[in-house]
């Protein structure tokens, strides 16, 4: 069974997929991350300012995600480069995804390529007010991914509130199920839990 976790950013969708995968043996559950298939930071868009902006679809190399996941529906084993948000302080891994009962696919724009959709059993979207995300992404993205605060504020005025808008809001309306996420990591995830073992069993 393929399950599709979407959600802006700082939404909690790692969050989510690690309360999910709790459930589970390792042997039972492979977990996908769009997150790690990013191009190369010399083959991104930029914006009006000469600014890299990662918050567009075409950021994403999604071709590559759909034989991946075709490539593990069909019982093969895949190898990815583990994305780092190019900070030179991380030396990126090289990651072995072996097919499983389960794979839990997430990413922010799950809902919007519809070659991606296709291929989920269950899509689930997490909401979350702006003001938090905001908050959270502060949080992470000063102490984990190395970026300024002025680059933080920045990437959410002209990359990350316009990429929502357009590309991930309109199609809320995709997902199978909406869970709510204001208080952080407070998931019920009973309800998608009893999905998969019924599909499962």
């Amino acid at each position: 069974m393929i399950v599709g976790i979407c959600g802006g950013s700082g939404s909690g969708k790692t969050s989510l997929v690690d309360k999910l995968a709790s459930y589970f043996s390792q042997d039972e559950i492979t977990i996908l991350s769009m997150d790690d298939y990013y191009k190369k930071f010399e083959e991104q868009s930029k914006d009006a300012n000469g600014i890299v902006n990662f918050d567009l679809p075409e950021a994403i190399e999604h071709d590559k995600i759909v034989r991946d996941i075709e490539r593990l529906k069909n019982g093969e084993e895949i190898e990815i480069t583990e994305y780092t948000f190019n900070n030179p302080k991380i030396q990126p891994a090289t990651k072995v995804l072996k097919p499983a009962k389960v794979l839990i696919v997430e990413g922010i724009f799950l809902l919007y390529f519809k070659e991606i959709l296709d291929l989920v059993d269950l899509s689930v979207y997490i909401e979350v007010d702006s003001n938090i995300q905001l908050t959270r992404r502060l949080e992470r993205d000063l102490s984990v991914r190395g970026y300024s605060e002025e680059q933080i504020h920045y990437q959410w005025e002209h990359h990350v509130l316009p990429c929502f808008q357009n590309y991930i809001e309109p199609f809320v309306k995709n997902a199978d199920i909406v869970i709510n996420n204001n208080e952080k990591g407070e998931f019920n995830v009973q309800p998608i839990i009893d999905k998969i073992q019924f599909v499962t069993a």
